[in-house]
């Protein structure tokens, strides 16, 4: 009987891990790389920055337009090989 006592019942049969459920637990290495409650955070503003510099790409590049538009993109191509060759990035 005291062999008995130590075996599992239909509940803790029942509340064991499958082996999926061990496939998908996450390992050390897995937990050093999650995020941390600072950095989750942080997610909103760096979103907004996002979002701002996604906006001034999209006015830099409606004013590129406008500028090849005027000159030409011959003409604005040249330029930029000048500057280019002068080393002024």
């Amino acid at each position: 009987k005291e062999e008995i006592t130590h075996l599992a019942s239909k509940e803790d049969i029942a509340n064991m891990a499958t082996k999926q459920d061990i496939d998908n637990m996450l390992t050390k290495d897995d937990m050093a790389h999650l995020a941390t409650k600072e950095e989750i955070a942080d997610i909103p503003a760096i979103k907004v920055a996002v979002l701002k510099i996604k906006e001034i790409v999209k006015m830099i590049q409606e004013d590129q337009k406008s500028i090849f538009g005027i000159l030409g993109e011959h003409e604005v191509s040249i330029r930029t090989l000048k500057r280019r060759s002068l080393g002024h990035n």
